[in-house]
């Protein structure tokens, strides 16, 4: 009898190992360091303007240069989609701050400071009327909305004057400069009487309009300004280094309010604030209103340091207008 050949057997391996994972390399996106690169370079180039002021320009723009910088930042760490990611970033930011002002200026008003006993409360209000649509309706109601016992109305043209008669009955201490220097655009709308009111707009200083209330408010000078707007940064230079030397010859307690067309972290705003001595008190952007969500923190309130805020910026309805107008209260020492 045959025996059958047997099938050798294969000998038992070694369990196999499972594959590892590919690791996913992180793609370097030239757009996204690109776009790094142009937010480091516009951070730098806006310090600069503190050396020569043909680069303060840049500073209009320190918080889009490091909204730029931060989103191209984050979005080299990803492996990929990085340039995507960035514009998703930037986006939702500059977006989150052009509705900052709305965010803090809705709801309830907020919880002022107490009083002294030789204090009052003031409540002033600085509004860039220019508007190329005229709604004089709107930017009417919008005024009246802003509830302020001062309001200093800028770049208020011919057409918007009978505004100022509407409001007479709200506000009847007025003084509108038309009518002492045809140049001059600005008005300043009291609920107080007004007293050494002058203006100026052809000098080497911005155009300002101004006015002093009586004891009850312990003498208080409000100034309204309108200063030339950028690219013209040696020129804005210029009248913020002669606004500071006016401001040397009033005696007591001032607000300095309006469109300074220069961002807090310009070297014209600084030397204002460095200048006189005066605190600034706002940061929210104001400019563009177009679309709801201005960018550019322009439209500014300066005080003594006497005079202490009682809350937070706040801004109001642009109505037609392409600034959001700003608001803050103040307890002014009576005299």
């Amino acid at each position: 009898m045959s025996v059958a050949a047997e099938t050798p057997r294969k000998p038992k391996s070694a369990a196999q190992p499972e594959p590892q994972p590919k690791k996913r390399r992180r793609r370097f996106s030239f757009a996204t360091a690109l776009l790094l690169l142009i937010g480091l370079s516009g951070l730098i180039a806006s310090r600069l303007g503190q050396l020569w002021p043909e680069f303060d320009v840049f500073a209009q723009f320190t918080v889009q240069f490091a909204l730029i910088t931060i989103a191209a930042a984050l979005a080299m760490l990803l492996p990929r989609f990085k340039f995507l990611a960035a514009l998703v970033v930037l986006i939702g930011s500059i977006a989150g701050y052009g509705a900052w002002p709305h965010a803090v200026s809705g709801g309830m008003p907020q919880q002022m400071g107490a009083l002294a006993q030789n204090e009052r409360v003031f409540k002033i209000a600085s509004f860039n009327t220019h508007t190329e649509r005229s709604n004089l309706v709107a930017v009417e109601a919008s005024i009246r909305g802003l509830n302020a016992d001062v309001i200093i109305l800028l770049e208020l043209d011919k057409n918007e004057l009978p505004m100022l008669d509407n409001l007479k009955k709200d506000w009847p201490h007025q003084y509108p400069c038309h009518s002492v220097d045809e140049h001059c655009q600005m008005a300043i709308i009291s609920r107080s009487p007004l007293f050494n009111t002058q203006a100026q707009s052809l000098w080497e200083g911005p155009p300002n309009i101004r006015a002093t209330l009586g004891r009850d408010f312990g003498n208080l000078t409000v100034i309204g300004v309108h200063t030339t707007r950028f690219p013209h940064s040696r020129a804005q230079l210029k009248q913020a280094t002669a606004l500071v030397k006016s401001l040397e010859q009033i005696t007591g307690p001032v607000i300095l309010a309006g469109d300074f067309n220069a961002t807090p972290y310009s070297r014209v705003i600084t030397t204002i604030a460095n200048g006189s001595g005066l605190v600034r008190h706002t940061y929210l952007p104001t400019w563009p209103a177009w679309f709801e969500l201005p960018q550019l923190a322009i439209d500014h309130i300066f005080a003594s340091p006497v005079i202490r805020p009682l809350g937070k910026q706040t801004v109001g309805d642009p109505a037609s207008s392409d600034h959001f107008p700003i608001i803050m209260s103040f307890a002014v020492p009576k005299q």
